[in-house]
Parts: structure tokens; C-alpha cells; sequence
């Protein structure tokens, strides 16, 4: 049986902690600054040493030691040193697909829909645009390809079709909800010439993505109708806006919203379909509260919660507690005139931040599984309003 290897520095962790979790499930002793794994592997005869568990034990992000590895990009000559120390010290040996990487252009295609609010999608290009200016003189590139709302259907599908027989992309980011047979057909075929897709804010189960990045919807709605019970002080009528219950987040906030709904006195009254321009939304605010007097929240699942304060206003509607996602200037001036409660910050840029890393990660390590990760939805308010960027 081989002996269990141990190195540590002894010096106490600024957190104080004496073991951490990888992303991948793996523990690793933290005594120090620069930690070291509490399992060793190669000749000790336990699995390979990824640059995610170098990444984990160094406190720095994979963008970091991808580039401290491979002599590219900004990095100080102190962290490089000290990251090429640990990977050796960790008997970190990079796969031949990674080395191969390392010689050449890595082109990561990011496929999304033009159409998409742009309050949302511009958060999405920020974050793409940030990751990719962050490994600025390395070999990856980010290539941009849109298609429409109303065509979405047919160019998806055409992209992902032109992506595997162009023969110049490693790997795809994939913004898209559809599930159906004639796109799994397609993400079947990049899979099939060893491209992998990670989905960016839908799981798209059934079909053969590689993993996905999104945020926790559930959480989001269980949030949202706890922020409404607790100024309705437990109880009262309450309805849901989506713009489109087809779409997997929505359906994942509106089921949130019922559990903790439920869990509270508040009666939910219904789901509104309100699209996403301005005259739907009012069209649905209106019927709403035709059908519904006494009705006393609102929980909207997407920006469109700027739209219905706005109606509100309007109609001299003051006692209505909204609470809306996502966060541009309307919803801002919003919670400055305190007639949206809050808003749930997705936060789209850190999202693409990590679609991005795991993706390259997947390059690196062709026969390890993406880690899915769900991301944590933020509460703002009007009181801590000035620490996000819109």
C-alpha cells in the first residue's frame, strides 16, 4: 500500500483554516499563504494533480496559473514563481491535449441571442469581454456569434451547425434554451469531434453540453417571496410577471417563489404572461389588477419590474410592494423613489467569468467532468444600490 505523502508550510492560514475543499471535492491542508495538497499523487500511486487543484491551493483562479504556467500573459514575477514552485511541488504534470494548447490558438466561440434584454446581455458581453481581455497575450480567443429572437429557432441550430464544420474552434459557450431534437442533434455532432459546449443560464438537460453556469433561480424566487412576506408581514395576495414561462430560469424562480410562497401565509393569485416590451407589460399590469383588487405584491421575474412600477406610478398605485431582477437605471431610479422593494442581481458577469474558465478547463482536461455551478443570486436595495455598477 503506498504511504499518504504530506507537505505543509508552518505557518498559520490568514482565515485560520486547516483544511479546504477544492471545486472538485478534493481536500487539501491550508496552513500557509501557499497551500499544499494533503494527498499526493503520480508515483504515490493516487489520481492526477489538475490546474484546478493548483489553482485552489495557490488562492489564485485557473486564468492565473494558465498563464503563470505557460510564461503568458501579466502576471508579477512573484506569483508566477511562487505558482510554478507549488504545481511543482505538487507533482503537477499538464496532459499532452494541454501542452498541445499551450503551443497554439485556442478559440472559444460564444454563441448567444441578439434579441436578449439588453440590461441582461450586456452584463454577459461585459463579463465574456473582461475574461478574455484577462488572458490578453495568451493564445485564447473569444469569437462572438449572435442570432435573433424571432429566427432563433433555425440560426441557432445553423451556428452550432457552421461551428462544426469550420474546423477552428476549440470550444463553445452557449447561450440557448433549446432542448429539442434537432439541437441535440447538432451539440451531438460538436460532441462527437470532441468540442465541448458549456451552457450559460440554462442547464439544457437532455442534450449533450458538457456542464453549465447559471444563476439559482430557486433561490431567487424563495428570495424574493420572502423579501414580500416580510413586508406584508407574512400574508397577503400576491401574483408573478414572467415575460416567458418557456424559459428555464423563470420557471425555476416562479417555483422558488411558491415553496417559500407556501411556507408563509401569502396567497398566490397567479402567473402573468407579460412579454417583453413596454405596452404588454402595461396591458398586464392592467388585466392583473382588474382581476385581482386586492392584490398586494408583485414578484417579476425580470427587468420588466422598472415597466410595472412605472404603470403603477402612473395610475397612483403607492401601497403595491414589487420586487423585481436584474438592475439598469430604471430599475435603479426605481428603488430610489421606493416604489420597487428590491431587485435580484444575477450577477451575469461572474457568470461568463466562470463559463469561460470551465471551459478551458475542459480543453485542459478532456476526460474530466465539468463542475455545474449554480450562482448565488444578489439582494439589492435601496440602501446598498451604490455598490453595484448599472
Amino acid at each position: 500500500m503506498g504511504g499518504i505523502f504530506l507537505t505543509f508550510r508552518l505557518t498559520k492560514g490568514r482565515d485560520g483554516d486547516i483544511f479546504k475543499k477544492t471545486t472538485a471535492g478534493r481536500y487539501y491542508f491550508a496552513l500557509g499563504v501557499s497551500a499544499y495538497p494533503a494527498w499526493k499523487r503520480g508515483v504515490y500511486g493516487l489520481a492526477h494533480v489538475t490546474i484546478e487543484d493548483v489553482a485552489a491551493a495557490a488562492g489564485v483562479s485557473t486564468t492565473t496559473v494558465f498563464k503563470a504556467l505557460n510564461g503568458r500573459g501579466k502576471v508579477s514575477e512573484e506569483t508566477r514563481r511562487r505558482i510554478q514552485q507549488l504545481a511543482a511541488d505538487m507533482q503537477y504534470v499538464p496532459n499532452r491535449y494541454a501542452q498541445s494548447l499551450a503551443r497554439r490558438e485556442i478559440r472559444i466561440a460564444c454563441v448567444s441571442c441578439g434579441d436578449t434584454p439588453a440590461d441582461y446581455q450586456a452584463y454577459i458581453d461585459q463579463g465574456l469581454e473582461e475574461t478574455f481581455a484577462d488572458y490578453r497575450g495568451t493564445n485564447v480567443v473569444g469569437c462572438y456569434y449572435r442570432y435573433s429572437m424571432e429566427q432563433g429557432y433555425a440560426e441557432a441550430a445553423a451556428i452550432l451547425e457552421d461551428i462544426a464544420a469550420c474546423r477552428n474552434i476549440d470550444a463553445v459557450v452557449l447561450q440557448s434554451s433549446y432542448t429539442d431534437s434537432l439541437h441535440c442533434a447538432k451539440l451531438q455532432k460538436l460532441a462527437d469531434r470532441g468540442i465541448p459546449v458549456l451552457s450559460l443560464g440554462s442547464r439544457m438537460e437532455g442534450t449533450p453540453v458538457s456542464g453549465y453556469v447559471m444563476t439559482d433561480g430557486r433561490m431567487m424566487g424563495r428570495m424574493a417571496a420572502e423579501l414580500l412576506a416580510l413586508r406584508l408581514g407574512g400574508y397577503g395576495r400576491v401574483a408573478v410577471l414572467t415575460p416567458d414561462p418557456s424559459v428555464e430560469i423563470h420557471l425555476d424562480c416562479l417555483d422558488g417563489f411558491l415553496e417559500t410562497a407556501s411556507a408563509y401565509s401569502l396567497e398566490m393569485t397567479g402567473t402573468t404572461v407579460t412579454g417583453y416590451t413596454e405596452p404588454q407589460v402595461r396591458a398586464a399590469v392592467e388585466q392583473l389588477l382588474r382581476e385581482v383588487p386586492s392584490l398586494a405584491g408583485i414578484y417579476v421575474t425580470s427587468s420588466n419590474a422598472a415597466m410595472t412600477c412605472r404603470y403603477l406610478k402612473e395610475h397612483g398605485i403607492s401601497s403595491m410592494c414589487v420586487v423585481g431582477q436584474d438592475i439598469h437605471p430604471a430599475v435603479a431610479g426605481c428603488l430610489k423613489d421606493h416604489s420597487l422593494l428590491g431587485t435580484l442581481f444575477q450577477n451575469q458577469r461572474l457568470q461568463a467569468q466562470k463559463a469561460v474558465e470551465k471551459i478551458l478547463e475542459k480543453l485542459q482536461n478532456p476526460d474530466r467532468p465539468v463542475t455545474s455551478e449554480l450562482v448565488i443570486p444578489q439582494l439589492v436595495l435601496r440602501s446598498n444600490l451604490d455598490g453595484y455598477t448599472y
